[in-house]
């Protein structure tokens, strides 16, 4: 039996923080990565999902990977296998990149590219800070991401910001999607 629809996110438009804006937020379920008895990753379910999202709830577009999709706890094998298994269906996909190491980040980046080549539904990227080596200050984060949206380009980059995860606090959230904006040409918002 499939969950129910998962928590839904905000993903901001690439707009001013401060000023209103006439563009209508997206709301987009982060979406739950299936498992199988055995505990390893069930991708054959990823299709009955989709038609569960799309048909019941009218979903158009989901977030892979990210903390609901237990990204941190897959292998970069694991996550690639689960962006083919969304990239087959008929939901835009935007992809949870993020990884303690920044070559992983920018691998799995590039991996993301590369199928969205083929598959014009996956749309995006996204990706956390590290939770191991913090960044301490806004040009630091984005130095941190400056290589992972690059390797995803042209794709649009969201910077997922998730402090109760990754302990990343402190950081002006208002002053790093200014300096994101003018560091990161594919950058178009934070989650």
């Amino acid at each position: 039996m499939l969950s129910p629809l998962p928590l839904l996110l905000l993903l901001l438009p690439a707009l001013s923080l401060s000023a209103p804006s006439a563009e209508p937020f997206t709301l987009i379920p982060a979406v739950f990565t299936p498992f199988s008895e055995g505990g390893s990753p069930n991708y054959g379910l990823v299709k009955k999902y989709s038609e569960f999202l799309h048909l019941s709830q009218n979903i158009s577009t989901v977030f892979v990977g990210g903390t609901n999709g237990e990204s941190l706890s897959l292998s970069l094998t694991e996550r690639t296998k689960l962006l083919d298994a969304w990239a087959s269906t008929q939901q835009d996909v935007i992809m949870m990149v993020g990884a303690e190491s920044v070559e992983d980040a920018t691998e799995l980046a590039a991996y993301t590219a590369k199928v969205a080549k083929k598959n014009s539904n996956v749309i995006g990227v996204a990706a956390m800070a590290s939770s191991f080596f913090k960044p301490g200050s806004v040009s630091e984060l984005v130095e941190f991401m400056k290589p992972i949206a690059a390797a995803a380009a042209p794709l649009s980059f969201k910077y997922y910001h998730i402090p109760s995860m990754t302990n990343v606090e402190g950081i002006d959230m208002g002053e790093f999607f200014a300096a994101a904006k003018e560091s990161i040409p594919t950058f178009t918002g934070i989650k």
